[in-house]
C-alpha cells in the first residue's frame, strides 16, 4: 500500500488581539497622538484669538472722555493715531503731528478703584489696524481681569485705541506657543511610536505564522 499523503498544515485563526508589548505600545501611541492634537487645537485657537483682539477687535477710548473697558490682566498701551496705514488715503492728525497724549491728561482705575500708576513706553511701538497706523503713547499694567475706567482729558479730540503693548502680547501667548511646541514634540513622538510598533507587530506576526508551518 502506498504511503499516505501528508496532511497539509492547519491554517492559522487570525488574531483578534495585539500581540504583547507591541499592542500595548500601539494603544499608548495613540492616546498620546489624541492628547497632542488636542493640545495643538487649544493652543492655536487661543493665539489667534489673541491676535484678532490685538489687531481686530481694540477697543476705542473716547478723547476727550470716560471709557470703561473689560480687562484681562496684562500690560497695556494707549495707542494714538498717527497717519494713514501703508497704502491708504488720508492723513492722521494724532501723534506724529504735535498733538501727543501725556500722562498728566489721563487716569487709569482698577476695579478695585485704585489709580494706576501710567508709564511711558520705553521706545516707539507702532500698531495697524483698519486704515491707520497708531503709536503707543501711555502705558500702564492690568493686575486682574475686570472693568477699568479710563479717562483723558484736557485734550482735543483724537483717535484712541487700547490693546496689549508688544511685550504684553508676546507674554499672553507666550505660554500658548510652548503648548503648541510641546504638542508638535508629542505628535512627532507618537507617530514614531506608532510606526515601530506597527512594524514589530507585523514582523512578530510573520514569525509567528512561520514557527506555526515549521511545526506541521
Amino acid at each position: 500500500m502506498p504511503p499516505a499523503a501528508p496532511m497539509p498544515p492547519a491554517a492559522l485563526a487570525p488574531s483578534t488581539t495585539f500581540p504583547t508589548p507591541q499592542g500595548q505600545w500601539i494603544v499608548v501611541s495613540i492616546a498620546v497622538l489624541v492628547v497632542a492634537t488636542a493640545l495643538f487645537v487649544v493652543s492655536a485657537v487661543m493665539i489667534g484669538t489673541k491676535l484678532y483682539d490685538q489687531f481686530s477687535h481694540t477697543p476705542n477710548v473716547a478723547v476727550p472722555g470716560t471709557t470703561s473697558i473689560h480687562l484681562e490682566p496684562g500690560d497695556y498701551l494707549l495707542w494714538q493715531e498717527s497717519g494713514p496705514a501703508s497704502g491708504s488715503s488720508g492723513a492722521g492728525f494724532g501723534a506724529i503731528y504735535g498733538n501727543q497724549i501725556t500722562p498728566d491728561e489721563v487716569s487709569v482705575t482698577s476695579p478695585g478703584g485704585q489709580r494706576l500708576p501710567l508709564s511711558l513706553p520705553s521706545g516707539t511701538e507702532t500698531i495697524t489696524t483698519g486704515s491707520f497706523t497708531y503709536t503707543g503713547v501711555i502705558g500702564f499694567h492690568a493686575s486682574s481681569s475686570g472693568y477699568y475706567q479710563i479717562v483723558v482729558h484736557g485734550h482735543s479730540s483724537t483717535q484712541v485705541i487700547l490693546a496689549l503693548s508688544w511685550g504684553g502680547l508676546f507674554s499672553s501667548i507666550a505660554g500658548w506657543i510652548g503648548g503648541a511646541i510641546v504638542a508638535c514634540v508629542l505628535g512627532a513622538g507618537g507617530i514614531s511610536l506608532l510606526i515601530v510598533m506597527l512594524v514589530r507587530r507585523g514582523d512578530a506576526k510573520r514569525r509567528a505564522q512561520r514557527s506555526a508551518y515549521i511545526r506541521y
